[in-house]
C-alpha cells in the first residue's frame, strides 16, 4: 500500500488513462480521468469510497500504469479501445454474443441465401452488416417466401438426384428448381430480384417490379407478368402485416430504458427502423454497478463501432460524462430524453421490458431455489446444496484421457466455474483411477489457493459423479484422506441415458420420479457434465492425432510443428503440399521440407 500511495503521489495532473494490475501483472481495471492524480487517489480514500465493488477491487491492486493524453476526449477513446482489447475483470462489459451478421448470396449457378457471421473471399455477394441475426433472418425469410427460393439443403446443381419436389412446392413456397421445374436462367433472375429487394428495400422493389410487370404485359408475355404480379402482391401483403407503427414522426431511432431491483440492473435497447420495431437487445448487470455508468458503458461499447447508427436516440436519463460522450459518439446523431408524447411512451416500453426481464430472472431464481430445496429434502442433506459440482471422465483408449468438472450455483450452471483436467498420473485406461486423480487435484487446489483462479477456493455442498457405486467409493476415499466430508452421489442412467437413480457411499439407492423437477435438474447436470467432458476429449484426441503424426517425422519438433500448422492450417494440407510449397514456408529449411515431403509421399505409396 505504501508503494501504491507513493506511485499515486507521483501521477501528473493531466488527462489520461490509468491501468490497474494485480500481483501477477494482470490488468483488472482500466479507467479514464480528467486529472489522473485526483482520480486515482480517490480510490484509496476510505472516506469518499464506499462502493463495495471498488473496495474489493482496491484490495487486489498491486501496480498502476498510466498513459497521458492531450485531452479528456482522447482519454475516453483510448479507455474504450483498451477495455475492448484487455476485457478487465472489474470493468463493465456488454455480454452480447450476437455480433454483426451478413446475408450471403452464394456464387451462381443456383445461388443460395443464408445468414453468416463474416465475409470470406469466395466470390459471393454479401449484404450488411446487420446488428443482429433477427433483422437479417427476417429479410431472408421474406425474400425466400416472396421469390420462392428453396430453403432446404438439397444440392440444386445435381438435378438428377431428385424425382419429385417437396411439400414447399405444393404449398406455393418454392419453385422446385431441384426437379428442373424452372430453368437456371429463371432461377438466377429470381435471385437477382432477391438481391435488389435486400439492397433497396420493400418499397423500391415493389416499384421496380411494377415497371417490369407493365413492360412484360406490353410485350404480351402474360405468364411472366403474372409471376411478377404474384411477387408484388406477396410483398404488399407482408408489408401491410409488418407495418405496425408506433406513433411519432421519426422513422429510424433507438430507445434505451434501464430498470433495477435489489440484485440486478437490466438495460433494454429497442431498435426501430421504418417505424417498425425490428430488434431488441437486453443486458444484465449486478446491482453493485452504477446506473449512470451502465448507460455510459452501453452507449460507448455498443455505438462506437456500430455501422447502423440511427439519427435519433432516446434515453431515459443522462449517462456519466454525457457531454464528452456526445462529442465522441453522437456527432451526427440527436440525443433526446423525452418527458411526454409518443417518444416518452417508447421509453416507457423499453423500461417495461427491462422490468419484465428482471421479474423473469427472479421467477427463474425462485424456481431454482425451490428445486434445490426439494433436492435437499430428497437426499436428507444437512445443508442446502447451493453449490453443486459434477464430474465425468472421457477417453479414447489410453492415448487421450481427460476429466471435466461443471458447477451449478443456486440450481443454474455457472460456466466460469467449469474446469478441464488432462489426466497426468494414470497411464492406462482406468476410469476409477482417473476420477481419483482429478478429485485429488481439485482438493489440492482448494488447500493451496491460486489468486488468479478462485473457482476452487470454495468446496461444494454436494458432488455428483457420472457413474455408479464404485465411482462413489473411490471418490469418497480421496475426501476421507483429507478429512473432508461432502455428500457424494453417483448418477445412474437408465436405458435412455437419463439419470433416474442416485446412489450414495452406503449403497443406498434413491429413485427419481421422471415427471419431477428434480429429474429435470439432475438430467440437466448429467447431460451438461457429459457434453462438457466429451467435447474436451474430442478436441484433445484430434490435437494428439495431428501432433503425433507430425512428430513421427524426425526433423519436426515443437517449434516446426507450430510453423507448419500456422502456414498450412491442417494436417491434410501439409500432406498434399508440394515440395516447393513446403520450402516456401517461412522457418522451414529446404532439407527439412524434403524430409517432410518424402515422409508423406512414402505413406501415400503404402496406402
Amino acid at each position: 500500500m505504501d508503494k501504491l500511495k507513493e506511485l499515486v503521489l507521483s501521477l501528473p495532473l493531466d488527462p489520461g488513462v490509468y491501468i490497474m494490475k494485480d500481483g501477477k501483472g494482470n490488468i483488472i481495471y482500466i479507467g479514464k480521468a480528467k486529472y489522473l492524480k485526483k482520480r486515482v487517489s480517490s480510490y484509496f480514500n476510505k472516506k469518499t469510497n464506499a462502493d463495495p465493488k471498488v473496495l474489493k477491487m482496491v484490495t487486489k491492486v498491486q501496480d498502476i500504469d498510466y498513459i497521458v493524453t492531450n485531452n479528456e476526449l482522447e482519454a475516453l477513446i483510448l479507455e474504450s479501445n483498451l477495455i475492448k482489447v484487455h476485457k478487465p475483470l472489474y470493468n463493465i462489459l456488454l455480454k452480447d454474443d450476437k455480433g454483426f451478421k451478413f446475408i450471403k448470396i452464394s456464387f451462381p449457378p443456383y445461388s443460395r441465401i443464408s445468414v453468416v457471421y463474416k465475409k470470406t473471399d469466395d466470390q459471393s455477394i454479401y449484404i450488411g452488416p446487420y446488428s443482429s441475426s433477427l433483422p437479417a433472418q427476417e429479410a431472408v425469410e421474406v425474400a425466400s417466401k416472396v421469390f420462392k427460393i428453396p430453403s432446404c439443403s438439397k444440392v440444386l446443381s445435381d438435378i438428377r438426384r431428385y424425382n419429385r419436389p417437396c411439400l414447399n412446392y405444393y404449398i406455393n413456397l418454392c419453385n422446385a428448381p431441384c426437379c428442373h421445374n424452372i430453368s437456371v436462367e429463371e432461377y438466377q433472375r429470381d435471385i437477382d430480384n432477391v438481391v435488389k429487394y435486400l439492397k433497396s428495400g420493400m418499397k423500391s422493389t415493389i416499384r421496380e417490379l411494377k415497371i417490369k410487370m407493365k413492360n412484360l404485359s406490353n410485350e404480351l408475355k402474360f405468364e411472366d407478368a403474372a409471376k411478377i404480379r404474384d411477387q408484388i402482391r406477396a410483398l404488399e401483403k407482408i408489408n401491410s402485416s409488418q407495418n405496425v407503427t408506433i406513433c411519432g414522426n421519426k422513422p429510424n431511432f433507438d430507445a434505451l430504458g434501464i430498470e433495477s431491483d435489489n440484485n440486478n440492473i437490466c438495460a433494454t435497447l429497442l431498435i426501430f427502423r421504418d417505424f417498425k420495431l425490428i430488434d431488441k437487445k437486453q443486458y444484465l448487470f449486478n446491482k453493485e454497478e452504477n446506473l449512470s455508468e451502465v448507460r455510459k458503458t452501453i452507449i460507448v461499447q455498443y455505438y462506437k463501432n456500430n455501422l447502423e447508427k440511427p439519427p435519433v436516440i432516446y434515453l431515459d436519463d443522462y449517462p456519466e460524462d454525457f457531454e464528452l460522450i456526445k462529442d465522441f459518439i453522437f456527432k451526427d446523431m440527436s440525443i433526446t430524453i423525452p418527458k411526454k408524447g409518443a417518444s416518452s411512451k417508447i421509453i416507457e416500453m423499453a423500461k417495461n421490458n427491462s422490468k419484465e426481464k428482471l421479474a423473469q430472472k427472479i421467477r427463474l431464481e425462485n424456481k431454482n431455489i425451490i428445486n434445490i430445496n426439494k433436492l435437499q429434502e430428497l437426499l436428507l442433506l444437512d445443508k442446502l446444496p447451493k453449490r453443486i459440482e459434477a464430474y465425468d471422465i472421457s477417453n479414447f483408449g489410453s492415448q487421450t484421457m481427460v476429466g471435466g468438472m461443471i458447477l451449478f450455483e443456486n440450481g443454474r450452471p455457472k460456466k466460469s466455474g467449469y474446469r478441464k483436467f488432462k489426466i497426468k498420473d494414470t497411464y492406462v485406461q482406468d476410469d476409477y483411477k482417473c476420477m481419483q486423480e482429478i478429485i485429488n487435484r481439485r482438493i489440492l487446489k482448494y488447500k493451496n489457493p491460486d489468486q488468479s483462479d478462485n473457482s476452487f477456493n470454495k468446496l461444494p455442498d454436494l458432488i455428483f459423479i457420472d457413474g455408479g457405486y464404485s465411482h462413489v467409493v473411490v471418490v469418497k476415499e480421496i475426501f476421507k484422506k483429507y478429512n473432508i466430508d461432502i455428500p457424494i452421489y453417483g448418477m445412474v442412467k437408465n436405458i435412455n441415458h437419463k439419470t433416474d437413480m442416485l446412489i450414495d457411499y452406503e449403497n443406498n439407492k434413491i429413485d427419481i420420479k421422471k415427471d419431477s423437477d428434480i429429474f429435470l435438474l439432475i438430467t440437466r447436470i448429467q447431460e451438461e457434465v457429459h457434453r462438457f467432458t466429451i467435447t474436451y476429449s474430442r478436441k484433445s484426441h484430434n490435437k494428439s492425432l495431428i501432433k503425433s503424426q507430425l512428430y513421427d517425422i524426425p526433423v519436426v519438433g515443437k517449434s516446426r510443428w507450430k510453423i507448419l500448422m500456422n502456414e498450412f492450417k491442417t494436417i491434410e494440407n501439409i500432406r498434399s503440399a508440394s515440395l516447393e510449397e513446403l520450402k516456401n514456408a517461412k522457418g522451414i529449411p529446404a532439407n527439412v521440407a524434403k524430409s517432410i515431403f518424402d515422409y508423406f509421399a512414402l505413406s501415400k505409396n503404402k496406402i
